[in-house]
């Protein structure tokens, strides 16, 4: 396992699995209710992942949480936005996803790609085990000699020389 040069992707060559997480897809569309107006990046986004695949010979691709960005519902333009992309990455390779806590409702969007529970899911020899980080790793995940996990948002401590601590992140 190691990952992918450059990339926000992880790769487990003897599983030929690439690993993502934290596309956000949708987000656009909210950034423009503040003001800020980016154009879809779905088409870009999937072209992006087949790249990556294609470079290290990935055949199956695990989303590990929070393919989509509105939540709790998914309004018309982010439905359509993720049939879109998942249509198009699951041409070349076998979808997985962990589900994240953006994740809501997306069976009922996308029926074409396989979906564990949100405790994490694990390789069958039990040497890495994968969840979003929004809930609690199932019993075999963590029993698993590796963890993989998304949605972490890194923070650090600050402490000045009167003793006041801001965190940071």
């Amino acid at each position: 396992m190691h990952p992918v040069q450059n990339e926000a992707a992880l790769f487990l060559p003897e599983h030929e699995l690439l690993v993502v997480a934290d596309l956000h897809i949708g987000i656009e569309y909210e950034l423009r209710k503040y003001g800020v107006y980016i154009n879809s990046r779905v088409e870009r986004l999937a072209e992006r992942i087949k790249q990556i695949a294609s470079k290290v010979k990935a055949t199956k691709l695990l989303i590990l949480g929070d393919v989509k960005h509105v939540i709790p519902s998914s309004p018309k333009y982010q439905q359509d936005a993720l049939i879109k992309f998942f249509h198009e990455i699951s041409k070349d390779m076998d979808v997985y996803m962990v589900p994240g806590n953006h994740d809501g409702g997306l069976k009922k969007i996308v029926e074409d790609i396989s979906i564990f529970p949100s405790d994490g899911w694990f390789l069958e020899d039990m040497s890495v085990g994968f969840f979003h980080g929004h809930r609690w790793p199932n019993d075999h995940v963590v029993r698993c000699k590796t963890l993989v996990a998304a949605h972490t948002h890194p923070t650090v401590t600050l402490k000045d020389s009167f003793g006041y601590k801001f965190i940071e992140g």
